[in-house]
């Protein structure tokens, strides 16, 4: 099992968890509460909790390739519903 996670700075995470909470709903199973939504994507899976620094992203899957596929859904849609933001690249670090 392979994790990792990067942190997208924003004063509107809660907006952002949501809204990619209902992108994935129309295919997935989401699993959400106020702050965190889980998304068991088929290759791995991801997730976004509201932290106190913007929105955490989570990317969880049995090999690198698979995790670099879950975090690239992650932050291509992040991307899209945060257009009206700066967006820099998101680092994505090793989670232990």
């Amino acid at each position: 099992m392979t994790a990792s996670t990067t942190i997208f700075r924003t004063e509107q995470a809660a907006r952002y968890r949501a809204a990619l909470a209902k992108h994935f709903s129309h295919k997935i199973a989401v699993r959400e509460t106020e702050t965190e939504a889980v998304f068991p994507f088929a290759a791995g899976t991801g997730r976004a909790e509201i932290v106190p620094e913007g929105l955490a992203l989570f990317a969880d899957a049995d090999s690198e390739e698979e995790r670099r596929g879950v975090e690239q859904v992650l932050e291509s849609h992040l991307q899209r519903f945060a257009f009206r933001e700066e967006f820099p690249p998101l680092v994505w670090s090793s989670a232990t």
